[in-house]
């Protein structure tokens, strides 16, 4: 930002490398859409659609394979065109589902963490700036124009007098609360999203959300 780059310039720093035919935007755009959309949508689906919840309303365990209630349908009804494969080796990988045998999956967690993911890390890390240097945008344009457009959300809970020990307890609390937070957030978009692919040819559609993140410095 200091050297004046817009938020499109990031999709240029996603991969370093200069091999032929690699063009590392839309690299990005690819690693991006399934950290913030497909992967998720996945997990949410599995957690709160009542042909893949069991009784209880809690995800249930899915056989691999099957037409209609099955991890592959799952995959399918929530991206058509997916690689159910693809999408299980990620998700076991991120230890958001676990394999039961050589037939069945099991979910593990609904919020995805890509720790365990270096390339998805990367792309979910420069989404996060992609996405705070849109905010930041969006309200130093409402700000200089002075318009009756209302900016975007942009708050922040800071203290300069934190005993440096308790910063791994902090960690932990915002890991549950803002777990917690983002399920709701999460929920909230579902609701008002766009489902059938023939509405979303009439309609605008936006991505649209909210983060939480934690610093720490002097």
């Amino acid at each position: 930002m200091r050297l004046g780059a817009g938020r499109r310039a990031l999709l240029t720093v996603i991969d370093a490398t200069t091999q032929k035919g690699r063009d590392p935007r839309k690299e990005f755009a690819g690693l991006a859409r399934k950290v913030f959309f497909d992967y998720p949508a996945i997990l949410h689906e599995w957690h709160t659609n009542p042909r893949f919840t069991d009784v209880a309303g809690m995800p249930a365990k899915l056989p691999l394979h099957g037409r209609r209630r099955s991890f592959s349908a799952l995959v399918q009804h929530t991206q058509a065109g997916a690689d159910p494969a693809e999408a299980l080796s990620v998700l076991v990988r991120l230890r958001a589902v676990s394999k039961i045998g050589k037939t069945s999956v099991v979910a593990r967690s609904r919020v995805l963490n890509t720790v365990a993911s270096h390339d998805l890390t990367a792309a979910r890390l420069l989404s996060v700036v992609h996405a705070m240097l849109t905010t930041v945008e969006k309200n130093l344009e409402v700000t200089a124009r002075r318009t009756g457009t209302k900016g975007f959300y942009e708050r922040a809970a800071t203290n300069h007098r934190v005993d440096a020990r308790h910063v791994p307890e902090f960690q932990s609390f915002l890991q549950e609360q803002g777990d917690d937070f983002l399920q709701v957030v999460d929920d909230w978009l579902a609701a008002h999203s766009v489902a059938s692919r023939r509405t979303r040819r009439r309609v605008k559609t936006l991505r649209v959300g909210t983060g939480v993140y934690m610093f720490a410095s002097d």
